[in-house]
């Protein structure tokens, strides 16, 4: 649990920096219907809600009445989405990695599982967050390399299962979503997988070789 709780607090502390009076207002290239403080206000509530899941301990969701919008001001919503990190932090480690928790995507339903979730909720919104300043930082290696195998992972779980493979050029890891022969391959660095995923990158962005119409399959949101 410790390597989530860092790369969680590391991730959502970058994404704080961010916050100045002079950007909030600033459209979020991937999100365009969001400004900064729009993500800032997203983030600090799923970062709530999950550590409201990870407190209840129980496979159950649990009643969660979203708290109203953080504050408008930058100092004041910077500590406000900081709060709700610790929230969120604090109870992955006051929790065993094998605790019951609820988690949308099935198995393994455990605190471990949440936290291993929610890295990848705060890396890709902290990309997203320093995209509206400029450019933004690479993902760890290891960081992006896990979260592309739980993505494939829930994936195999929610959807059928689809002839593709996924290469991590810089660190030698391949993610298939199938079990037979892969009809179409990507190969890209594993930040670079991530952000495809997730929708920041196009196929054009990344190397495809075979069928790329089966792409789509992939790249359609699992939410």
């Amino acid at each position: 649990m410790n390597d989530f709780v860092e790369s969680i607090g590391n991730e959502s502390e970058a994404f704080a920096a961010t916050i100045r009076p002079d950007v909030l207002d600033r459209r979020v290239p991937h999100c365009p219907d969001w400004t900064l403080r729009d993500l800032a206000w997203h983030l600090g509530r799923v970062q709530q809600f999950w550590a409201l899941v990870v407190r209840a301990g129980v496979d159950e969701r649990p009643e969660f009445e979203p708290r109203r919008p953080g504050p408008t001001e930058a100092a004041a919503l910077a500590a406000w989405m900081r709060e709700s990190t610790r929230e969120l932090i604090d109870a992955l480690r006051d929790a065993a990695d094998d605790a019951p928790a609820w988690t949308w995507w099935g198995e393994p339903r455990t605190a471990a599982a949440v936290g291993r979730h929610q890295v990848q909720e705060a890396a890709v919104h902290r990309w997203d967050a320093q995209s509206v300043l400029g450019r933004p930082a690479p993902f760890p290696a290891a960081l992006a390399t896990d979260a592309v195998g739980e993505f494939v992972e829930i994936f195999r779980k929610l959807r059928p299962r689809a002839p593709i493979a996924l290469e991590a050029t810089d660190t030698g890891h391949t993610f298939t979503l199938s079990d037979g022969e892969a009809a179409v391959t990507v190969s890209a660095p594993s930040g670079d997988l991530l952000l495809l995923l997730y929708g920041r990158l196009s196929p054009d962005d990344v190397q495809v070789v075979g069928d790329r119409v089966l792409l789509g399959v992939l790249l359609t949101p699992i939410e």
